[in-house]
Formats: C-alpha cells, structure tokens, sequence
C-alpha cells in the first residue's frame, strides 16, 4: 500500500477485526498447525500478508507482530517435532544386527565362534569404499605440564593493596565520549547501508548482509539492517 493513502476509521476497524479473527484462528487450531503437512499454516501466512499491505500504523503493526510471534513458535515446535521423530535410531538393534552379520559364517557351532571380519568390510563396502576421518580434532595431542609458579606471600596489608591495584588496572571504563562515539559509528554504517539499498533497490536478504568470509561482520549487517526495519525504512517481503 502506498503510504500516502491514508485509510478511513471504518476501514482500521476492519483491518484490525480481520487481524482479530486471524489471531483467534490460530489459536484455536494450533494442534491442527502440528499434525497436518503446513499447508494450513502457510494458508494463514498468507492471509497474514494480505492484510499487512494495508497496515500503516502502529496498532494494527502490533496485531501483525502478535500473530508473526504465534507463528514462528508453533514453526519452531513443528521443527523440534521432526528432530525427535527423525531421531529413531535403535543403537541396541543395529549391534545386534552386526553381530549377527559377524558371525553368520563362523563355521560349526558347537566351536567358539570367530568374527567373520571379511563379510562384514563386504556388507560395509555397499555403502561406503572409504573409511570414515576425522573432521576436526578438538585440543592439542600432546601437552605438557605447566610449572606452577609460586607467588611469594607478603603482609597482608601489601597484598592487598597489591590486589587492588591490579584490579583496577584491569578494569576498563567507558566514559560519555566513548559512548556517543560509538552510537556516531552506527548511525552512520546504518545510513551508508540504507544509502546502499536506495542504490541497488530490492535485494535479496542475504546477499545483503551475509559475508562468507567473516560471521562476526554478518552479525554487524544483520544489525544495521534491523535498525532500517524498526524505522520503516525497510522491509522484508517474502
């Protein structure tokens, strides 16, 4: 919607009565959104984005924020859901199964059984020709002791002044220049962005912010866009 038209009382009571049943909509068939294959959770998205176009105040944003936040916790439990479900793994039965392809062919049975290593690399060979490796290794492999240093005991007088003023030297303040030299830092990444995107118009978001060399300057795009989006001067259109 243009945010030069401006929408009639009559029409701001009906976007928020639509916005109302769509929230008691979803609560009530919040069991629904968990058992079906969501499609009727994307049907009440899309509803959700139907009536967002004519949303230009802040009453009806806040009934569109309700309604986005019910959504995504019942995505994260469907998500959570499908972990757990996925999570089916016996590891009782699969060593059961190995021991019994193990000594399938071990001869006599009256005679200790032996491994039969050979058909098992076989059966093993179906799914895979290489050994599995090491995709990190966590710590180093070899370490060695460190001395302990002992630290020669005063008055308890010195000590602790000594103590004090190793903490204080360790203690680092912000003083009021450093706090408004870093809010001047992000007002001003957060208009070279908005600058950016004027620039280039619609983008995808992660093309936008995401930097697959560096996550710490990903997490910093992602922040000064949020600044452009709590503003309106930016959205995310789906």
């Amino acid at each position: 919607m243009d945010n030069n038209e401006e929408l009639s009382q009559a029409d701001r009571r009906s976007l928020r009565h639509n916005y109302r049943n769509l929230l008691s909509d979803a609560v009530t068939r919040k069991n629904e959104y968990m058992t079906d294959n969501g499609s009727l959770l994307l049907e009440d998205l899309e509803r959700a984005n139907s009536l967002f176009g004519k949303v230009d105040r802040t009453p009806e944003g806040l009934l569109d924020s309700r309604f986005l936040s019910l959504s995504a916790d019942i995505g994260a439990q469907r998500a959570h859901q499908l972990r757990i479900d996925s999570a089916a793994f016996d590891a009782l039965e699969y060593i059961e199964k190995v021991g019994e392809g193990l000594y399938a062919a071990s001869g006599n049975a009256e005679e200790q059984p032996v491994p039969n290593w050979a058909a098992m690399g076989n059966i093993a060979a179906r799914f895979s020709r290489r050994a599995p490796r090491f995709s990190c290794v966590y710590g180093p492999l070899m370490t060695e002791p460190k001395e302990r240093r002992r630290i020669k005991t005063g008055n308890k007088r010195d000590n602790a002044a000594l103590k004090a003023s190793r903490q204080e030297a360790q203690i680092e303040t912000m003083g009021e220049s450093d706090v408004k030299r870093q809010e001047n830092q992000t007002t001003k990444l957060v208009k070279t962005v908005h600058k950016i995107l004027t620039q280039v118009g619609p983008i995808n978001l992660f093309q936008l912010v995401i930097n697959p060399a560096s996550f710490s300057q990903s997490i910093e795009n992602i922040f000064y866009v949020s600044f452009l989006i709590r503003d309106g001067k930016a959205f995310i259109d789906d």
